[in-house]
């Protein structure tokens, strides 16, 4: 990963760094993005569920709780998701890995959502690949993802990235597509 010294001669966070964005470690003061994602009505349902049973719903205190979560990854482990600046000062998203539990194994998840207004501009993409090349190697050989079958736009990013379908599984009580990618 990209790290800066500070003034100090201590290692600074760690940043991500690409052509178009810059990424910092994600926060739990992070968590009104998730909110604002998870509230979305074009996000939200890809977050939670679709509508029905498996949907979970938003709130204020779920979204801190992953803002936590996420956050923990980077406490635990030393990696974990980046929040995602395009120009301006608003954030855009996050993108990154983090160590996940998936039907009974220890997996390095690659996730990453991104606000509708920044989608489709190849911003989880670039975020994704810089990842992958600087926090992944090492970690595990392979890296997971798994997204609603019918999520066309992160199944779209994972092939790009050169995931690999592996197949159907239920998280979260619903079926999800799982793809990996070989370090």
């Amino acid at each position: 990963m990209d790290e800066t010294i500070g003034d100090s001669g201590a290692m600074a966070a760690p940043v991500l760094k690409t052509d178009r964005l810059t990424g910092r470690p994600f926060t739990r003061a992070d968590w009104p993005l998730i909110h604002a994602l998870q509230t979305d009505p074009a996000s939200g349902p890809w977050l939670r569920g679709p509508e029905g049973p498996g949907q979970i719903p938003a709130s204020e205190a779920r979204s801190q709780g992953i803002a936590n979560r996420l956050a923990e990854s980077w406490a635990a482990d030393g990696f974990g998701p980046y929040v995602l600046r395009a120009t301006g000062p608003r954030e855009i998203g996050y993108a990154g890995l983090r160590r996940s539990r998936f039907h009974g194994f220890d997996e390095i998840e690659a996730l990453w959502a991104i606000l509708p207004a920044y989608q489709g501009k190849g911003y989880a993409t670039e975020a994704m690949r810089k990842v992958l090349t600087q926090d992944a190697p090492g970690l595990a050989p392979s890296v997971a993802s798994w997204t609603l079958p019918g999520n066309a736009a992160s199944i779209r990013v994972m092939e790009k990235l050169g995931f690999v379908y592996e197949r159907d599984a239920l998280w979260a009580e619903l079926r999800h597509v799982v793809y990996r990618r070989e370090i």
